[in-house]
């Protein structure tokens, strides 16, 4: 694993360990079943897109979640954009309170450093949760 930039913050979600400033704290957290859903837009050619795509795939890597989010590109209308989906299994993740925010900051540090005018939308949901609303338990 290559080393973290000292802008983009990582999270050793399976652990709930949180590194900050070069020291390492415990976390006491709950794991949460999470889907994932990121969209970076604004890219003005399929090249840069791939750049982003790849800026995104170290951030994702860096998080050990690379085998879960699918990242793909896309044009629409001659916007180029790059997305991210959890397949069928949702992410789990520890400490997601602190993991969420620093996760997406860390991917738009990365995106900015390519394409300073995109922009990243990221959207986590709580799976079961969100089946809890569905069936009406909540």
């Amino acid at each position: 694993m290559r080393p973290v930039s000292a802008d983009r913050p990582s999270c050793v979600r399976q652990l709930g360990v949180r590194q900050s400033g070069g020291g390492t704290t415990r976390v006491a957290a709950m794991s949460v079943n999470l889907r994932i859903e990121l969209d970076v837009r604004g890219l003005v050619s399929r090249e840069q897109a791939e750049e982003v795509r790849s800026a995104v795939h170290e951030v994702i890597r860096d998080e050990r979640i690379d085998n879960e989010v699918t990242l793909s590109l896309r044009e629409h209308d001659g916007e180029h954009m790059v997305l991210g989906r959890t397949g069928h299994y949702p992410v789990i993740i520890s400490g997601v309170r602190h993991w969420e925010p620093e996760f997406k900051r860390g991917l738009e540090v990365a995106v900015r450093e390519v394409a300073p005018e995109a922009y990243v939308r990221l959207l986590c949901v709580d799976v079961d949760l969100e089946r809890a609303i569905e069936a009406g338990t909540i």
